[in-house]
């Protein structure tokens, strides 16, 4: 089931509808929670107190942990098999698309995407819709795929074959609004998992990730994070 009369968006939906019952256990791959729980501290920060809205929430995964942190959150996510699955853990969710967002302008203080903006046909339109719903001096934390990284060279194939992806160069993200801001970059270094066979391998992966997503490197990575502030 889709919203959208759109065969892109459509398809994202069913894709992502196909995999909603299982999503949250085919999500726990050693380097997939690595990466994400590096991001997801960042976010947790700006979270803190706010009133928030998750852009692919899915099935609600960080929504449930910032309950603690946060204000109040909601979620939304173009997949209604998704929605149903957050909506099993009591959360509060809807069916939509950030280039339409079911909400009226000014609801919320933080707005966060993660690992949904490279499925989006239109980032114009979406980031437009974005700072819509963020009030004034709100901020949003926003993750795309970047093009010089390890992740385009290796994946790009691969999951540009399953589902609508973009990556994106750093100065062509940075072209969208002129007050988006590199915050950070994950997925800098390769992962080996005959590696991650080894006792404490994931740690020193873990502490090596988030000591170069400190510096340079971070627009090196496969995922990097922008801050968006509505002025």
């Amino acid at each position: 089931m889709s919203i959208s009369k759109d065969p892109i968006k459509d398809s994202i939906a069913d894709h992502y509808n196909k995999y909603s019952a299982d999503y949250d256990r085919k999500n726990a791959a050693a380097q997939q929670t690595i990466i994400d729980r590096l991001a997801f501290q960042k976010i947790r920060m700006y979270a803190a107190g706010k009133e928030v809205l998750e852009v692919g929430c899915g099935t609600g995964i960080w929504m449930k942990e910032l309950q603690s942190v946060v204000k109040s959150i909601v979620g939304v996510d173009l997949s209604a098999g998704m929605v149903q699955q957050a909506s099993k853990k009591g959360l509060k969710t809807k069916i939509g698309d950030v280039e339409s967002l079911p909400f009226p302008d000014s609801s919320f203080d933080l707005l966060y995407s993660y690992r949904v903006l490279p499925h989006v046909p239109n980032l114009p339109q979406a980031l437009a819709e974005i700072k819509r719903v963020l009030r004034l001096e709100g901020k949003a934390i926003l993750m795309f795929y970047n093009q010089k990284s390890l992740k385009y060279l290796t994946r790009k194939k691969k999951m540009v074959g399953k589902v609508f992806t973009s990556f994106y160069s750093i100065t062509d993200i940075q072209a969208l609004d002129p007050s988006l801001k590199l915050i950070g970059g994950y997925k800098i270094l390769p992962y080996q998992k005959k590696l991650a066979k080894i006792p404490g391998f994931n740690a020193i992966y873990t502490l090596a990730e988030e000591m170069c997503s400190r510096t340079f490197l971070k627009r090196y990575g496969g995922n990097v994070l922008f801050e968006l502030r509505k002025k």
